[in-house]
């Protein structure tokens, strides 16, 4: 069962929509699973069907960390210089929030 993850919601700049994707989904996601703590990472984009409002994000990704979530943050900030970064990524959308599991994956029976 994974434990923790790590939530990123963030915007492309505009006009940058393909370049981003490229960067995040080729470079970025293999970049961080290769960090000390993180186990796997997924993407994900705001569908169409929505219960309320859109939000103020259109990507999610959800990072699995293994083992101590406060290490594989460290981990992360310590190798933020050497990260292969981008200009087609909004830094003042970028939201992140660690969350701890409190049940086990339910399944449809």
């Amino acid at each position: 069962m994974t434990e923790n993850i790590l939530v990123v919601l963030t915007n492309p700049v505009p006009g940058k929509e393909d370049e981003f994707n490229e960067w995040y989904s080729n470079i970025h996601l293999q970049e961080i699973c290769q960090l000390s703590g993180f186990k796997s990472a997924q993407r994900f984009k705001l569908g169409d069907a929505q219960m309320g409002p859109d939000g103020a994000h259109r990507y999610l990704a959800i990072y699995e960390i293994d083992g101590d979530p406060a290490a594989a943050l460290e981990a992360l900030k310590a190798a933020r210089p050497d990260l292969n970064m981008t200009d087609a990524l909004d830094p003042a959308s970028i939201s992140t929030q660690v969350f701890g599991a409190i049940t086990g994956m339910v399944t449809a029976s």
